[in-house]
């Protein structure tokens, strides 16, 4: 049921709102299970962590748990390209570079320094603060999976359809080119898609999560979180103390509810072509819309306030869906 107040419910006089049913049905599986198989008013602290990871790693900021630049010794530092020799070698205790081929290499317990090169390649860096690129230049095209283990981790997927995986620990995750797919695991986590079609996952903690150029997929998990569309028709998922910034494109905004949650999910980028989805506890719960100060909207489920959507001017009630648990 949508109940409208003040001036939202004014300007309602005449439109059409269809109320409609379900679910969002995003599907994945178990990145853990395949991996096995194979072998409040503020937003959160975590926000903008001022500029990409790229970038970051360009400048020879510490990030993770390895100097950027710390491979330097074989190539350029940052998420920038590592020479491929024919075969695997190790440069230094820590540092291994894989060959123009397939390659399976695994870290030690300490603080590793990994690379790929070309190739579809698994990298496990295991314990300690460890530095992974999938490939050995931006634009190279495997397809890799990383997995930092535990430890404050730095994966670079580079070019392909790359599969990063955080682990424990607050790790920095950069899909690169490829339609990549990012978790983060537990702790406070930096995950970039950058180009192409992604899915970041958050996860535990309190993560920042950037989906870049293409249509991506972003996952807040628990904590609270901040999501960037960017560039693209993105989907963004919220829950209780998490900050949503579609970017450009007609973004959708998928607000979780739980009954006695804290905290309000904000909405800070509304615009026309963008909709929201809202996750209902049962068909017996009222949605109400009302104004705010300031422009904005908020949305309360059985007069809780779940969502607030920042200067709202553009919101338009056929763009509020509600969805229900599956019976």
């Amino acid at each position: 049921m949508l109940i409208l107040a003040g001036i939202l419910g004014a300007l309602a006089a005449g439109a059409a709102f269809d109320l409609m049913s379900g679910s969002a049905e995003d599907e994945w599986d178990d990145p853990d299970a395949e991996d096995q198989d194979d072998g409040a008013g503020e937003p959160p602290a975590n926000a903008d962590p001022g500029g990409s990871l790229l970038d970051m790693l360009d400048q020879g900021q510490q990030v993770g748990g390895a100097p950027a630049g710390a491979g330097d010794q074989h190539g350029s530092g940052g998420c920038g390209p590592d020479p491929s020799p024919t075969d695997a070698v190790q440069i230094a205790p820590g540092e291994v570079v894989g060959s123009s081929g397939n390659d399976s290499i695994v870290g030690s317990d300490g603080n590793d320094d990994l690379s790929g090169g070309k190739g579809d390649d698994t990298l496990r860096g295991l314990d300690g603060d460890d530095l992974i690129f999938g490939d050995d230049a931006y634009d190279a095209a495997g397809n890799d999976l990383l997995d930092g283990g535990a430890g404050n981790d730095t994966l670079c997927g580079n070019g392909g359809d790359d599969l990063l995986l955080g682990g424990d620990g607050d790790d920095r995750l950069f899909g690169g080119e490829g339609d990549d797919t990012l978790f983060g695991g537990a702790g406070d986590d930096w995950l970039d898609g950058s180009a192409g079609d992604d899915w970041l996952d958050g996860g535990e903690g309190d993560d920042d999560l950037s989906g870049g150029l293409g249509n991506d997929t972003l996952i807040g998990g628990a904590g609270a979180d901040s999501l960037h569309g960017g560039e693209g028709d993105d989907v963004l998922h919220g829950g209780a103390g998490d900050w949503l910034d579609g970017g450009e494109g007609d973004d959708l905004f998928v607000v979780s509810y739980e009954v006695g949650q804290d905290g309000l999910v904000h909405i800070t980028d509304y615009a026309k072509g963008d909709r929201i989805e809202v996750t209902m506890p049962d068909r017996d719960t009222a949605l109400t819309v009302a104004d705010d100060e300031g422009g904005h909207a908020v949305l309360s489920i059985d007069g809780e306030p779940v969502v607030r959507v920042m200067d709202a001017a553009g919101l338009r009630l056929d763009q509020i869906t509600l969805a229900y648990p599956q019976p």
